[in-house]
């Protein structure tokens, strides 16, 4: 769904009309060294920033992961051929925690429209998922790399039907490997579902598709992430799409009510994605925008963006917190001070229960693409959203809060883009510092500051 509330980062999927034809992927992946230099300071001069694509094309929808101080940038680009409409998955790998990047490597290699990469790594593992309609309908595929991204093996179709396959998300712990999309049947808007998929052997197997709910809607978008053996996955359900939760409401005489309802939504499984328990709902009355989950040891935590609860009214058990002024809010009315905000839970019990939304003020407006990940008992968050002094409403910048406490405070919004381009799309990754080093964020995004979207980065020290 579009809307002045979140873009969902959907930047082309829906708009462009691809060539109506079968086209086989090719087992190659293809080198091709371009470079550009940029680089550029924010608007305060505090940050640093760098262009990781570097090209004439358009580069969108960066992803990022690190393993020690390798760092690897995945993203959408028309870079190869004449074609524009032929969108592929390049991949750029730095070992020297993102200071410089070696050659960009087409991982797709396909003409048809692929979209929306996400990654995961373990050690020298790397996997990559995305979206493609090489085969008319868009399936769900992957590639995986055995040594820290020198050489990948052949892309895996993992979704592989004749529905609408799109959304995806992936994890890996240990050995395991999850994958979860959306699957949405054309021209029937409330037959959508989230889909499961997992490999016990480092992606070179999967077993059965999964369905974990038939509530979702065409603009839910399932995240996923795992610690040990527990998988989490959550998503989105917005009102606006008219989706049904067959047999959730009841009327005073227990006769079903298909009331639309939204929502964030949970599910979980204990034995490596071989089972889930039911599904949850994990927020109030919240309106959810995308949702971003992360979790370590025995938390989940998750957060989205969604409008100032100043114009809506919300029931007693709703706080807001904010770094600089740490407000309670039991009746949600906080219209006093400006500015909206992102919404925040967690669970500290594997997923077992979740504390009740917390409202996090910060300067800035109509938050849209969230971004959260933990690191030794803190969280880092990035937020795409509108500077308050933006009255038109018309540019976009990246902001930066953390937790330095697992969730309990929240320091003031820092604007690391601060650009008159529109930067959108955030993703961030933790570089651990070696030998008595000092850890540091590093956080990719989309940018048209350079004057075509590019796939822009900046190191954030974590040091106080």
């Amino acid at each position: 769904m579009f809307s002045s509330r979140n873009s969902y980062c959907l930047i082309l999927s829906t708009t462009i009309i691809l060539l109506a034809f079968l086209i086989f992927y090719s087992n190659d992946w293809h080198q091709l060294s371009y470079s550009q230099p940029f680089q550029a300071e924010n608007g305060d001069g505090t940050f640093l920033i760098n262009s990781i694509s570097d090209n004439e094309r358009d580069s969108v929808y960066p992803q990022t992961e690190s393993y020690g101080n390798n760092v690897y940038v995945t993203w959408q680009d028309n870079l190869f051929g004449n074609n524009r409409q032929n969108y592929e998955i390049l991949l750029k790998t730095s070992s020297d925690g993102g200071k410089t990047f070696g050659n960009v490597i087409n991982l797709s290699n396909n003409t048809g429209f692929s979209e929306h990469p996400q990654m995961a790594v373990n050690g020298s593992n790397i996997y990559i998922v995305w979206a493609d309609n090489t085969k008319l309908n868009r399936d769900i595929y992957l590639i995986s790399s055995s040594d820290g991204g020198k050489t990948f093996g052949n892309v895996i179709n993992l979704s592989n039907n004749a529905a609408d396959s799109y959304n995806q998300e992936i994890s890996v712990s240990g050995n395991n490997v999850y994958v979860s999309w959306l699957d949405s049947q054309k021209d029937a808007q409330g037959n959508s579902t989230i889909s499961f998929i997992s490999s016990s052997d480092g992606g070179e197997t999967f077993g059965d598709i999964t369905s974990l709910s038939n509530n979702a809607v065409k603009s839910s978008f399932p995240k996923i992430s795992s610690f040990a053996d527990n998988v989490y996955v959550g998503w989105n359900v917005d009102n606006q799409a008219q989706s049904l939760i067959e047999g959730n409401q009841t009327d005073n005489n227990n006769a079903k009510n298909n009331t639309p309802q939204e929502g964030v939504f949970f599910v979980k499984s204990t034995d490596n994605g071989v089972t889930f328990d039911k599904e949850v709902q994990i927020n109030a009355e919240a309106e959810p925008g995308e949702i971003q989950m992360t979790a370590s040891n025995n938390s989940v935590y998750t957060l989205w963006g969604s409008p100032d609860p100043s114009t809506t009214i919300y029931g007693s058990d709703m706080e807001s917190k904010s770094g600089a002024t740490s407000l309670e809010a039991d009746d949600g009315d906080i219209s006093g001070i400006e500015g909206d905000g992102v919404y925040f839970v967690k669970s500290t019990n594997n997923g077992d229960s979740f504390t009740p939304p917390f409202f996090i003020k910060a300067q800035f407006q109509n938050p849209l693409n969230v971004e959260i990940i933990e690191h030794s008992g803190e969280l880092f968050m990035t937020i795409q959203a509108t500077p308050i002094e933006d009255a038109v409403g018309e540019n976009q910048d990246i902001y930066f809060m953390k937790s330095p406490d697992d969730g309990n405070i929240f320091t003031t919004a820092i604007n690391i883009s601060n650009n008159p381009g529109i930067s959108e799309c955030p993703s961030l990754t933790v570089l651990s510092g070696k030998e008595g080093g000092n850890d540091s964020l590093f956080v990719v995004w989309q940018d048209k500051s350079p004057g075509n979207n590019e796939a822009l980065s900046t190191t954030i020290s974590l040091t106080d």
